[in-house]
């Protein structure tokens, strides 16, 4: 594959074993379509789209066949954490994502290198400790009431992405590794 160990900032004393790339037809097609859409609404509203998609965030997670075969899905958000929103998240590094993949009766655990459609992102705060969760992303544009595509953990550089659509984001590569 054309990813390589140092793709992986901060995974520290992490061994990595195996990057696999995965290709599954039917996720890609719903990212790309997700992709031109967004591109689409871009160039409508004269906004500048180079940054729409991220490549690479990491996801970890022990749902790894179900994601590999049907994607990300939001209807299993919030089963670690809402704190940025009730969506998918995706780290920046890969440390944080390690903290979400268990690992194996061998000590091997697994974690995604994903694209990401951010889009047009917004900055939240946590909502930790209190009983309101973020089940869509904030209003964007008051007069279409169209809404941002993400949330993050903070305005620049977000560390932390929440996507809130399903084919905003494709698992493209496997990172097998031991801690």
């Amino acid at each position: 594959s054309g990813v390589k160990r140092s793709d992986m900032p901060n995974v520290g004393e992490t061994k990595v074993l195996k990057i696999e790339r995965i290709e599954n037809a039917q996720l890609w097609h719903s990212y790309a379509a997700k992709r031109q859409a967004l591109l689409l609404r871009a160039e409508r509203e004269g906004r500048d789209a180079s940054q729409y998609e991220r490549k690479y965030l990491f996801h970890g997670s022990t749902a790894i066949v179900p994601i590999s075969q049907q994607g990300f899905q939001r209807n299993f958000a919030g089963k670690n954490a809402t704190y940025y929103g009730k969506g998918v998240y995706f780290a920046l590094h890969s440390s944080y994502s390690i903290a979400y993949s268990r690992p194996d009766k061998d000590g091997l655990a697994q974690l995604f290198m994903c694209r990401v459609l951010a889009g047009e992102t917004t900055p939240v705060k946590s909502t930790q400790g209190t009983d309101k969760i973020i089940l869509v992303p904030p209003v964007r544009n008051e007069a279409t009431q169209g809404l941002y595509d993400s949330t993050t953990n903070q305005k620049e550089p977000p560390t932390i992405y929440v996507c809130y659509h399903d084919a905003q984001a494709y698992p493209e590569y496997l990172v097998t590794f031991k801690a």
